[in-house]
């Protein structure tokens, strides 16, 4: 089985499992359960982002040469939107996430420092440190997309140079076939005139052996006449 289309379905598998687990995180009841979501919905955005990275490079392999893999260009082009598609919708969960995370889980008040301050509750740390992650998958995907983004500009590119490459070629085979008919009618009419030719040569040459043959009679009358003139006298 082509590998791409496992791991297409464990990406639109873990997009929903992610999208499932984001809307337990968000209604939430308490503290605890909150933040084993929160890990639950961390580690499905790992795996996702990692799946995609290797779905992407799976298919920048076979951009190149799609023949080569027994792929068209167009299911390349699929298998590209896909992995963008894809992306944006990671994206979007991830931005969920982070402002479900903002607007804070667990309640309660913060314990006070030293100074008698307001000190970092627990939940001010996860939150930090959920920014931080959800910033580094981001900044992940945002990558992706670009590199997909210029993958599909280059085969748009060569796509579009092979289709005038084709307008070309079939313009030139136009114009050849025009040349052709042109040559095909200039050598009948050569072929006509020659052959008007021969029949006059022909006529030409009847008509003078015709002239020889009554010019060497003619000689021979005369001669018999010298003769006859001298067989007299």
């Amino acid at each position: 089985m082509d590998p791409y289309l496992m791991m297409r379905s464990d990406v639109r598998q873990g997009l929903l499992d992610l999208s499932t687990k984001l809307r337990s995180y968000q209604d939430a009841a308490s503290t605890a359960e909150s933040n084993t979501l929160s890990q639950q919905v961390r580690s499905l955005i790992k795996r996702l982002t990692e799946d995609l990275e290797a779905l992407d490079r799976g298919v920048t392999q076979t951009f190149n040469n799609p023949a080569k893999f027994g792929l068209s260009k167009e299911e390349v082009m699929n298998r590209q939107a896909f992995v963008k598609e894809s992306q944006d919708q990671l994206l979007r969960l991830i931005s969920q996430y982070e402002s479900a995370g903002k607007g804070g889980r667990g309640g309660g008040r913060s314990p006070r420092n030293n100074k008698g301050g307001p000190g970092p509750s627990a939940n001010d740390e996860d939150n930090s440190a959920n920014n931080d992650f959800l910033r580094d998958e981001m900044a992940k995907q945002a990558q992706l997309r670009a590199n997909q983004e210029l993958a599909i500009e280059d085969l748009t590119q060569g796509t579009r140079r092979v289709r005038i490459m084709a307008d070309n070629i079939t313009v030139a085979l136009k114009e050849d076939e025009a040349a052709r008919d042109e040559l095909e009618a200039e050598m009948d009419g050569l072929s006509g005139r020659l052959k008007t030719a021969n029949k006059r040569l022909d006529d030409l040459m009847r008509k003078s052996s015709d002239k020889s043959k009554f010019i060497c009679i003619a000689v021979l009358i005369l001669i018999l006449l010298g003769m006859v003139t001298l067989l007299v006298i």
